[in-house]
């Protein structure tokens, strides 16, 4: 019992004896040694630095912080890869810690580039990881105790001259998890992307819904295969849709730029605690910038839809709707329409019940919504 006392007293004071005062705020944050051994550290104590919060935190795995961390490293010119390990030693709660990896010239949360992101809930181990070949950038690691946990914990930094995802064991089980498990037991959720109207939607089903505990929306970085950025995470009772009928849907909504190529994942969670992920799938985003057309509306009469849009230039605007099949049931345009924010009115009382699409067309693309006609 003594020696576990002692070891405990050890793993609090250590670090504070070495370093004097833990790197609680971005200005202080401890400098990383590329290849050195682990240093020992604990959250204990640490507080909140409202000013260096990185900003637009929904674009993160992480939704708040409370008793944070900060630490640095620089690239090195004979490295193309990096990886940050984070080993949980002793927490007080089992949700662990989580992290994030920045590219940032400054502490100003406006100049943060989020690399990689961390955020298991659990006291397992994070790693977070990046591919940059330029020597001399500045990196941040931002390591929290999520929902206010106190951790005491190892943390160390490597170089790589190729991806280090190779070389980590417990990362290529997470891959290949699918893979090994019996056909039985792998009903992958198959995931299918669309870029239209300004967002990713994506959709899956599953072979059983009440098998799932909870799924994660995953984004991946070109040329980064793992480990994505967490979007989202749904329950699956709570999620639109049933795997009987309609498919599950997710809206990624940002700010796209052209040509951007956007790779997706669903990882799925069982009551049994096994993960599984979805074949990742890629969409290119084709941004409509000078236009906006939100939903189909309930005109004053049954049969009557309304669709508004917002023009934000001089441009001819048509407005299409569509049948099931994809054909064409009514065109009408509009000509020369310039800064406008307006309704169109369908009269849609001498067509069968069904589903329907409007299609607006601008100078630049197009928006498509569907709606119901009773």
């Amino acid at each position: 019992m003594r020696r576990l006392l002692f070891w405990l007293i050890w793993l609090l004071i250590f670090p504070l004896a070495i370093w004097g005062q833990i790197p609680d705020h971005c200005a202080e944050a401890l400098p990383l040694r590329l290849g050195a051994s682990p240093l020992l550290l604990t959250n204990e104590g640490a507080t909140l630095t409202p000013t260096t919060q990185p900003a637009g935190r929904p674009t993160t795995c992480i939704e708040s912080f409370e008793n944070d961390l900060w630490f640095t490293f620089r690239t090195e010119a004979e490295y193309a890869w990096y990886a940050v390990r984070i080993e949980p030693v002793g927490c007080n709660t089992p949700a662990g810690l989580q992290a994030l990896l920045i590219r940032a010239d400054s502490c100003a949360p406006a100049g943060f580039v989020y690399v990689d992101c961390q955020n298991p809930q659990s006291e397992s181990g994070l790693a977070l990881f990046t591919r940059d070949e330029t020597a001399g950038r500045p990196y941040l690691i931002h390591v929290d105790g999520y929902d206010g946990t106190q951790c005491t914990f190892t943390i160390a930094a490597t170089g790589y001259a190729t991806d280090p995802r190779e070389l980590d064991d417990l990362r290529r089980q997470e891959l290949d998890f699918a893979r090994l498990a019996p056909e039985a037991e792998r009903p992958l959720p198959m995931l299918d992307a669309t870029f239209l109207n300004n967002e990713v939607e994506l959709q899956w089903q599953t072979q059983s819904r009440a098998a799932v505990q909870f799924f994660q929306v995953l984004l991946y970085p070109e040329g980064q295969p793992m480990p994505g950025m967490v979007l989202a995470t749904l329950d699956p009772q709570q999620t639109v849709g049933t795997e009987l009928s309609l498919p599950y849907r997710f809206r990624h909504q940002a700010e796209f730029v052209e040509d951007q190529r956007l790779c997706y994942r669903v990882a799925w969670y069982s009551v049994t605690g096994q993960k599984y992920y979805s074949p990742p799938v890629c969409v290119i985003a084709k941004p409509v910038p000078d236009l906006y057309v939100g939903e189909v509306t309930s005109g004053p009469e049954k049969g009557i839809f309304r669709v508004h849009y917002i023009s934000k230039r001089k441009q001819d605007l048509t407005f299409q709707v569509l049948n099931q099949e994809g054909q064409v049931q009514k065109e009408v345009t509009l000509k020369r329409v310039g800064l406008q924010d307006g309704d169109m009115e369908i009269d849609m009382r001498s067509f069968p019940p069904g589903n329907y699409d409007v299609r607006v067309i601008g100078k630049g693309g197009f928006f498509q919504r569907r709606f119901e006609l009773e």
